[in-house]
């Protein structure tokens, strides 16, 4: 806990050198691009045929991992304060995706701003929100000036097929963990026969057993 808290403090250190240039997006913008997202084309790369340790497949995953979250003001106090989950490279140019509730402002924010930040230190400014979705809890965001390693989409994927998690779950950074993948599964039974696989896809989950 103390390494993250040193961690969480050069994090917020480069944010605030940011919020000063005027580069970072604030809670009204947020807002307005949450109800108006800005969609953009994107060019995803071609995931790999080759198959891979799994210590192999970590040093994968923390490239790919991003801290993305909050850097904000509570209404108890004047210190800044960090709010950061999970989120991962879509593209090198910067193009990361998300959970759609992390992006969502807290009631318990009255300043904030929207930040991504590398398993390395890095913080880069999120400069459009490219698309969400609530019911998929996802969401698509653009970062200014990264240059990032990214872990490609792959769908070709079935139940028994090993599942790996790299991630900051209840705070505890760097956790890797392996599983499989269980189930594919519809939340609606209706959708598994929709005319249209767009918005059946919606409905569409997957279940996994890593930690």
């Amino acid at each position: 806990q103390e390494a993250t808290r040193v961690a969480d403090k050069a994090i917020m250190e480069k944010a605030e050198a940011l919020r000063a240039a005027g580069k970072l997006l604030d809670l009204t913008a947020i807002k307005a691009q949450l109800a108006e997202p800005r969609p953009q084309y994107v060019a995803l790369p071609k995931a790999s045929r080759k198959s891979l340790a799994p210590a192999a497949v970590a040093v994968r995953g923390r490239a790919a991992h991003l801290q993305m979250g909050w850097y904000y003001k509570c209404p108890r106090c004047n210190n800044w304060h960090v709010n950061l989950a999970a989120g991962y490279a879509l593209t090198a140019d910067g193009v990361a995706a998300t959970c759609e509730h992390v992006v969502q402002p807290s009631a318990d924010m009255r300043e904030g701003y929207f930040i991504a930040a590398s398993e390395d230190g890095e913080v880069f400014a999120v400069t459009a929100v490219l698309a969400k979705s609530q019911r998929l809890d996802t969401a698509v965001v653009k970062l200014e000036s990264a240059h990032l390693t990214p872990l490609p989409l792959n769908d070709q994927v079935r139940p028994g097929d090993s599942a790996y998690c790299f991630s900051r779950p209840l705070g505890q950074a760097g956790y890797f963990s392996d599983g499989m993948i269980n189930r594919f599964y519809w939340t609606r039974v209706e959708h598994a026969k929709a005319s249209n696989p767009l918005d059946a896809v919606r409905y569409l989950r997957m279940n996994v057993s890593t930690d």
